[in-house]
């Protein structure tokens, strides 16, 4: 259902002469990075993500490990990654990126998954300066707790200089009100809408979008006053 509705989207976009293409292929890629606390969830969210032909979609691919590979040995003054000029290291760590998702269409929005990406949001945020980091709770109130090591980084990201770049969604909206997420998560990623079928998202007994939170509002708690909030979408 997904493949067809994307491969759809795609001659659609080739019928009207490209315009989606060329908005893209005008612009270096931009990755964004899906995280799930435990990992329920992100799955679903990034098949309805495919459904966008101007997306890419990654879920356990190299790249953490490989990113946090390299971070390592730089860290190491033995390597021959810590004698590299520091221009010359931000390039190697896009590069584990580009390399990884190397069969990307140019131009491509690229969403990489995995929970290791939260204890790299410092450093991803400035060698990617338009990425964006989303991250799946099974219940908000894990924020209030010691929690794993993704959680304790978490914290320390929302509190640090890309908290506005984050966005943290609890599961049981996505579920339940998947319009109004999927509405607020394009808003926050900067693109343009796309009518995704959210069927997936459906729970028993309720239509996708029928939800708490309406879309005037965006359904969002905000976690900060100051600048752009990070947003928090509850569930009910």
């Amino acid at each position: 259902m997904a493949t067809a509705r994307k491969a759809a989207a795609q001659q659609a976009t080739a019928g009207s002469g490209g315009r989606r293409q060329d908005r893209h292929s005008m612009t270096v890629t931009r990755y964004h990075f899906l995280s799930g606390l435990p990992k329920a969830g992100v799955d679903v969210l990034l098949r309805v993500l495919d459904q966008n032909p101007a997306f890419v979609t990654g879920e356990g691919t190299a790249a953490a490990a490989l990113f946090e590979a390299t971070v390592g040995r730089m860290s190491d003054p033995s390597s021959v990654e810590a004698g590299l000029a520091v221009q010359q290291q931000k390039a190697l760590l896009r590069a584990v990126l580009d390399a990884v998702h190397h069969d990307r269409p140019i131009g491509s929005v690229v969403f990489d998954s995995n929970p290791a990406w939260i204890g790299q949001i410092g450093i991803l945020s400035a060698l990617f300066p338009l990425s964006r980091f989303v991250v799946l709770l099974a219940d908000a109130a894990d924020l209030d707790g010691p929690g794993q090591r993704e959680m304790r980084d978490l914290k320390a990201a929302l509190d640090g200089p890309a908290a506005e770049r984050i966005l943290v969604i609890e599961r049981g909206r996505l579920i339940n009100d998947a319009l109004t997420v999927m509405d607020v998560l394009y808003h926050f990623l900067r693109e343009p809408e796309f009518d995704h079928d959210l069927s997936e998202f459906e729970a028993p007994g309720r239509t996708a979008g029928e939800g708490s939170g309406g879309v005037g509002g965006r359904g969002a708690t905000r976690l900060r006053a100051d600048g752009d909030a990070t947003l928090l979408l509850k569930s009910g």
